[in-house]
């Protein structure tokens, strides 16, 4: 089955009160100059830490947030980016510090988008499909 332009959160293991990396990889990427994700977790039990850019969309510029947060946003743009110079796979890998009184559980990772907040060379709105993650505390 093909896969169509999207992002995947990934999903990882924590033994608790534990840093935990997670990644964000662009699968079939159409050649999009724009992008502003919302990132959404539960800060009662997670803190985002620290944000490393991968190599996928390094033909754009990636913008950390001011604060890092639940709710935060993630913003790509570039000037020009044909379809045969987009990149996939890694995007961003995020890294939380699992919370000492954490609970055994999952604790979801997602990511969401206004409409519009994605656009194409043509500065059309291109709609993506997003595989939210899941970070297992044992």
């Amino acid at each position: 089955v093909a896969v169509g332009f999207g992002v995947e959160v990934g999903s990882t293991t924590s033994a608790g009160s534990s840093d935990v990396a997670v990644t964000l990889n662009i699968m079939n990427n159409p050649g999009i100059v724009g992008m502003t994700l919302k990132l959404g977790y539960d800060d009662s039990v997670l803190t985002l830490t620290s944000i490393e850019k991968g190599d996928a969309l390094s033909e754009m510029t990636f913008t950390k947030p001011r604060t890092m947060k639940n709710g935060c946003t993630l913003q790509w743009d570039a000037e020009v980016v044909m379809p045969e110079n987009a990149t996939n796979g890694v995007m961003l890998t995020l890294y939380f510090d699992v919370s000492d009184s954490a609970v055994a559980g999952a604790q979801s990772i997602t990511l969401s988008y206004d409409n519009g907040a994605i656009i194409d060379n043509d500065l059309a709105s291109v709609n993506m499909s997003i595989i939210n993650g899941i970070i297992t505390i044992n």
